[in-house]
């Protein structure tokens, strides 16, 4: 719609004949990942607030305010695309860790991998609202989206930082600087597939 910032990414959102090219790519596994950027910024710099800006999409920044909400967006569309919760797996954890090169310790639920998961239900069905928002800046496109796969609790490396049940989890610091160097040449980087994982 006409001022709506909050929906300006890059690429731009195209038309429904390539959102359905892109849901074959994927089908046919032309694509290795799905990824965010996680590059939040504020309301006024989407141009959401009132003043000359507002709504102004040559000046509002790139990116869409959802990343609480990228699994069950995904999923949701990998059910309407025929792709399995192994596929989601495919292209949100495995193929992103091989990327990057942490593909020995992330990526997979294995002895001697980093406890990194999530507990969610895949088949519950909710509604995004602005009460849902845990980002800074309460503002995103999804606003009444009805999707399936409800998140309860998130960990990292086995310590949750997330969970519905005690939401006044201590603020733990538990990531590490990962890419402060190449870890492999892109040559190296190559995704390889094997299908019966």
């Amino acid at each position: 719609g006409n001022g709506k910032t909050e929906f300006k990414c890059m690429p731009p959102i195209r038309n429904l004949k390539n959102k359905r090219g892109l849901w074959d790519l994927m089908r046919a596994y032309e694509f290795n990942n799905v990824s965010s950027s996680h590059m939040p910024c504020s309301i006024g710099a989407k141009c959401l607030i009132g003043g000359k800006n507002r709504g102004n999409f040559v000046e509002a920044a790139n990116g869409i305010m959802s990343l609480q909400f990228g699994l069950s967006i995904f999923w949701t569309e990998c059910l309407k695309n025929n792709l399995s919760i192994h596929d989601l797996h495919r292209f949100m954890s495995r193929n992103p860790a091989q990327l990057c090169g942490l593909d020995s310790h992330k990526g997979k639920l294995k002895r001697g991998y980093d406890a990194d998961f999530c507990i969610w239900d895949p088949d519950e069905e909710w509604t995004i609202t602005k009460e849902e928002v845990l980002f800074k800046n309460k503002s995103c496109p999804y606003f009444n989206k009805i999707v399936k796969g409800r998140v309860y609790a998130t960990a990292v490396r086995g310590m949750f930082v997330y969970d519905t049940n005690f939401p006044n989890l201590p603020n733990l610091t538990v990531g590490n600087v990962i890419l402060n160097k190449p870890t492999m040449s892109s040559s190296e980087r190559a995704i390889t597939w094997d299908c019966d994982e």
